[in-house]
């Protein structure tokens, strides 16, 4: 009998380690799922805020683009502007320069 009662307190022996071992290897377990769903989530949180900041940076980039187009665009018509108002200062410079001229040149003849 007590060849059997060996047995019996060997197979109880490892009956509980095996218990125990699972028990064990589930809460571990579920302290690892735990984990993967926080990391999943942060990964989640940190992916978004990224995709907002590129929705920024693109919104951004579009306003700087359209800003200097229209600087261009005012930059050529200025310079359009200045290039039609010379010959007339130029012309408005002549006539006046002209009329001094013909001042000074009636004054001469006084």
């Amino acid at each position: 009998m007590s060849g059997l009662a060996a047995a019996a307190w060997i197979a109880a022996a490892v009956l509980s380690t095996w218990a125990i071992t699972m028990a064990r290897a589930g809460a571990r377990i579920a302290s690892l799922r735990a984990e993967l769903t926080r990391l999943h989530q942060e990964m989640q949180r940190e992916v978004q805020y990224w995709q907002a900041d590129s929705a920024r940076a693109r919104a951004v980039a579009a306003q700087t683009e359209r800003d200097a187009a229209t600087w261009a665009a005012a930059w050529k018509q200025g310079r359009d502007d200045v290039f039609s108002t010379v010959p007339l200062l130029v012309a408005a410079q002549e006539r006046l320069t002209g009329l001094t001229l013909s001042a000074a040149d009636s004054q001469d003849e006084t």
